[in-house]
């Protein structure tokens, strides 16, 4: 697998009710769902993904240590 190296982008985002804006990065997260019974599979799929941004100059981020925070896409 290859690390994808994403753009800084400006974006917003909102801490406390106050709007900062900052040059984040986008990731986005794919979360897989297996069900098994013993060697047989059920079920075998993504289940969700989930999209959020970080500070530009952060390695690792979550969004539960406040160091990033959920967006959404921007569909044009």
């Amino acid at each position: 697998m290859d690390r994808i190296i994403p753009r800084p982008r400006p974006n917003y985002f909102v801490e406390s009710g106050i709007a900062h804006k900052e040059e984040l990065i986008p990731e986005i997260g794919m979360f897989g769902v297996l069900v098994a019974s013993g060697n047989t599979i059920i079920l075998n799929r993504c289940g969700d993904h989930a999209i959020k941004g970080k500070p530009k100059d952060c390695d690792e981020a979550s969004v539960s240590s406040l160091k990033a925070c959920l967006s959404s896409p921007i569909l044009n």
